[in-house]
């Protein structure tokens, strides 16, 4: 269900060139999604409007995974 992405030279070659300004924040999609990763979990959403992978909130996510077990 959870796993942790690497951040190696590929990753930080495509933040670069992320729609996201924040380097940090685009190091983070890129290594999402160079994961094929299904979604981001974070605080920081307005950060992340740009993202090409889908974003949720923490709480949002508790809710999505409820429903999932409980459908």
């Amino acid at each position: 269900m959870f796993e942790i992405a690497p951040v190696n030279r590929p990753v930080l070659e495509q933040a670069l060139h992320s729609k996201i300004t924040d380097f940090e924040d685009a190091v983070l999609e890129q290594a999402a999604r160079l994961m094929a990763v299904d979604v981001i979990v974070t605080r920081n959403i307005k950060d992340f409007s740009k993202s090409t992978v889908a974003v949720l909130d923490p709480i949002e996510l508790i809710s999505t995974v409820k429903t999932a077990f409980h459908a």
